[in-house]
């Protein structure tokens, strides 16, 4: 259905031991599906798996800035789901805090877009940690 794979739904139940054992055996963090255009890492970035977003990377998968049928990055996920941690850990793992979305947005405006409005203490807080990353990995 859609190339939907066991790895994307290991992903999407928030189950990082299946998604270890799934990639252990040889399954294709790249593989995007037909209908989202996601990969493994995006599924996990946007549904702020962190967990598995570090499973991800550190079983070699990289943030390479493919997109998804939305046009966001791994890390554009990550920022929209407001997870700080998955920010960090692709930050870290080398994704470009400067690539452009098929609409030429980058993180940083993204971030803006999705704060605007924004009321709750908790979300604004982790808004602003992932502004102060964004801005100092510039």
């Amino acid at each position: 259905m859609c190339g939907y794979t066991p790895l994307m739904g290991a992903v999407c139940a928030d189950s990082p031991r299946i998604v270890e054992l799934l990639l252990r055996a040889g399954a294709n963090p790249h593989q995007k599906c037909g209908c989202t255009g996601a990969n493994a890492l995006q599924d996990a970035a946007i549904g702020g798996h962190y967990t598995i977003v570090k499973t991800l990377l550190e079983n070699g998968v990289t943030p390479d800035n493919s997109e998804n049928a939305d046009g966001l990055t791994a890390l554009m996920c990550a920022v929209h789901a407001l997870d700080a941690d998955s920010v960090r850990m692709l930050i870290e793992h080398g994704a470009d805090v400067h690539a452009r979305s098929s609409k030429g947005d980058t993180a940083a405006q993204l971030l803006a877009y999705r704060t605007e409005g924004l009321w709750q203490p908790a979300k604004l807080a982790k808004a602003r940690q992932i502004e102060h990353m964004l801005g100092s990995a510039s």
